[in-house]
């Protein structure tokens, strides 16, 4: 079967012809690609730019510039006479503008002026006046340019780090339930010593209240009896604060209430000596005491 559209004497050259442009069909030819400014070869951009109806072209132009030139034809032409298309034609190029016409300056009406930032790159004489060519025909007829200033920009990155630090102090304080127990075992027997009282250490007889610690009437009233002494608010006070705090730690374990028998310990002894020295029975314990109270306390295995 005959696949060819010739007729019957066609010459050689002729079915040759034929034959070669027969190929042409299996070519292929990627019409989207070589119509997208962005993708189209830089050897065919020329034709494209004419097929844009691009008003101005320069082979010196970078890459970059005759794409974005290419890409803003469509925009260009369709808002000729306006602002957006004045940047259009200037900052494809890859130079900034400003535009300021006659009421923002209180120029003469119908007149506006440029401010055209140049980069690093600099600018030619060919391309100043190339810009002017492509200005006048991309501005609004009515409109005059009066001024166009050229101004050496530079452009830069700025690093901006921000940091934050943020801490928190934590006390760890060791287990001193052991220490609560010497505390009250000591001080009762100091008690013992010098009132012969036989109150069980081991017992509580304290309750918290408001007013942190308050002892029961019982124990106040023996405490006051056996030390053969008057009802002495600060020292008896303190002494009962002591053990209530003491006995308020175990059962809570809140320092709180271990510091506050630190510090009531230490009046107490201020007080009832007076300052004088303390007596050889109790002065043992009482110094080692204060030493445990105020130095890192080391348990010991029980």
């Amino acid at each position: 079967m005959n696949n060819r559209l010739l007729p019957v004497g066609s010459s050689a050259l002729e079915v040759a012809a034929a034959a070669a442009c027969a190929e042409l069909a299996t070519m292929p030819v990627p019409l989207r690609e070589l119509w997208d400014p962005a993708t189209c070869p830089l050897n065919l951009l020329p034709y494209l730019a004419w097929a844009f109806s691009v008003d101005h072209w320069d082979e010196d132009w970078t890459e970059e510039a005759k794409r974005n030139v290419v890409s803003s034809a469509f925009f260009v032409h369709r808002h000729k006479g306006t602002i957006g298309a004045i940047r259009r034609v200037v900052e494809p190029l890859g130079y900034l503008i400003k535009l300021r016409e006659w009421w923002e300056t209180n120029g003469e009406p119908g007149t506006f002026s440029l401010d055209i930032g140049v980069l690093e790159s600099g600018i030619t004489e060919e391309m100043y006046l190339e810009m002017e060519r492509m200005i006048a025909d991309a501005k609004p007829v009515s409109r005059q340019l009066t001024n166009l200033a050229l101004n050496l920009e530079a452009s830069g990155n700025i690093e901006v780090a921000g940091g934050n630090y943020d801490a928190e102090i934590t006390t760890v304080y060791p287990d001193y339930v052991e220490f609560a127990l010497q505390m009250l075992e000591g001080h009762y027997q100091f008690l013992q010593r010098n009132t012969g009282t036989t109150l069980d250490s081991t017992k509580q007889h304290f309750v918290l209240n408001e007013e942190h610690v308050l002892a029961d009437s019982r124990h106040e009233r023996e405490l006051s009896r056996m030390a053969g002494l008057p009802n002495d608010a600060t020292t008896e006070g303190q002494s009962l604060q002591i053990l209530g705090y003491a006995h308020a730690y175990l059962a809570t374990k809140q320092q709180k209430y271990l510091d506050q028998a630190i510090a009531c310990f230490d009046a107490y002894v201020t007080h009832f000596y007076d300052g004088s020295p303390i007596p050889d029975k109790p002065r043992r314990w009482v110094a080692n005491w204060i030493v445990n109270a105020k130095e890192p306390y080391r348990l010991t295995g029980r």
